[in-house]
């Protein structure tokens, strides 16, 4: 580096905040990394159940994850974080369930017969898939302003017909991303699509790995280390990877930065952790209950041979927050019945988890507030010394969360005076 003393401070050691921090030392900066809580990983933190870990976030990410590929690269864990294609899924609606396709002819009858699956229609959902691709950088979507200008409803409507955003694309968003198709910017949707209008997407089998692999590689991570005011650190150079909702109370922000990070939010998630004996089909498949069902639950996850996620619906969990476990259970359970009869049998411990900060929201507007931030205010935000990370400047997944951090980290050193390159060995090298 040109100046040796030079260093970087990242307050924050959840997904971005670590992958900034190995970013930078991978270019020979000096980085300490602050971290509230006893571990690092922040939403992704893993917990446990009746002696059994498990992570109760959604690890659900477009199937094309440059950055995640890349990162695994350079750790050497490319075998290690599985990623399963996420083809099928099963549905229960009007008390039946059914297996949806994802892809290919089954995926075009789950649309239903109209006129939106003839040939000529999908090869115009296919040239506007294209277009809008090339248009929108999955790294960097708020590029494209004009584009953030209609809902995922909306614009599935319209494309590929109400039946196709009934059963398939407002499900998708709200089992997976915890997102309402009906105020999500249709840019949080092309980006987890393909040219045929087929969601490619898939799941990691468990980013605990990841996190402990980025959190060892790290030379100073100071844990237990509450940060409340930008002075408390003495460094050139700051790292804000915390909740947008947190950042108006850490720097001074201009009229632009103030009213994104006002109008940025995330999910509640209300969710009944399920321990079970693993046997029978109801304890190995997901399900997905539609918006339009009602009721209680929105999905049903099976993270591993005998741990499922019961989530909540996300208005009724807020409606309910404040209920007593065993209601809440009693609730939740009923409603699984329906969709896995002979759940309560299987069943060996049970947990209630109310997550106050999820997913960030990517309601219409918010990546054009987000370009124009960055058009205006990234400057300011230079000569200040302070960047920003987190999935809410790119995407409600693992892969926004890693783009967020090599971004914030490539900031970091053009202000340093420092062009970004790998020179240390990669975690585990010798």
């Amino acid at each position: 580096m040109s100046d040796q003393n030079a260093q970087v401070s990242v307050v924050g050691a959840g997904l971005a905040g670590l992958v900034a921090a190995y970013t930078l030392q991978r270019a020979g900066a000096t980085v300490t990394v602050y971290e509230s809580s006893d571990v690092p990983g922040g939403r992704l933190k893993s917990r446990s159940i009746d002696g059994q870990t498990f992570q109760p976030m959604s690890q659900t990410l477009p199937s094309t994850a440059p950055a995640l590929s890349r990162l695994l690269r350079e750790i050497g864990a490319i075998d290690k974080l599985r990623r399963t294609p996420l083809r099928e899924v099963h549905l229960f609606e009007n008390g039946k369930n059914r297996t949806i396709a994802l892809a290919g002819k089954a995926y075009l009858r789950g649309m239903g017969r109209t006129r939106w699956s003839r040939p000529p229609r999908l090869r115009r959902v296919r040239d506007i898939i294209e277009w809008l691709a090339e248009r929108v950088g999955r790294d960097t979507p708020a590029e494209t302003t004009r584009l953030d200008d209609r809902s995922v409803a909306d614009f599935t409507r319209l494309y590929l017909g109400n039946r196709a955003h009934q059963s398939i694309i407002a499900p998708l968003l709200d089992a997976e991303f915890a997102l309402d198709s009906y105020d999500t910017s249709r840019l949080t949707l092309t980006v987890l699509m393909n040219p045929w209008a087929e969601p490619e997407i898939s799941r990691l089998n468990d980013a605990s790995f990841l996190i402990d692999a980025l959190a060892d590689s790290c030379a100073d991570l100071r844990v237990n280390r509450k940060i409340t005011r930008l002075d408390e650190i003495d460094t050139p150079i700051r790292i804000l990877a915390v909740p947008a909702t947190d950042v108006a109370g850490w720097v001074d922000l201009s009229p632009r930065e103030e009213e994104f990070f006002k109008t940025t939010s995330y999910a509640r998630e209300l969710t009944l952790v399920l321990k079970t004996d693993g046997t029978g089909e109801s304890t190995q498949t997901d399900a997905w209950i539609p918006p339009r069902q009602g009721g209680s639950l929105r999905r049903i996850a099976a993270i591993a041979p005998n741990i499922l996620l019961l989530s909540a619906r996300l208005r009724w969990g807020i409606e309910h927050w404040e209920d007593e476990d065993a209601q809440l259970t009693h609730s939740l359970l009923n409603h699984a019945e329906l969709v896995r009869p002979g759940l309560r049998d299987t069943l060996h411990a049970t947990e209630i988890l109310r997550l106050e900060q999820t997913v960030p929201r990517f309601d219409v507007g918010h990546y054009r507030r987000l370009a124009t931030m960055h058009r205006d205010d990234r400057p300011r935000a230079a000569n200040r010394g302070v960047f920003f990370a987190g999935d809410y400047l790119v995407g409600p997944h693992i892969e926004g969360a890693i783009v967020s951090g090599m971004q914030a980290a490539r900031d970091a050193l053009m202000r340093l005076g420092v062009k970004p390159g790998a020179t240390s060995a990669p975690i585990g090298g010798s």
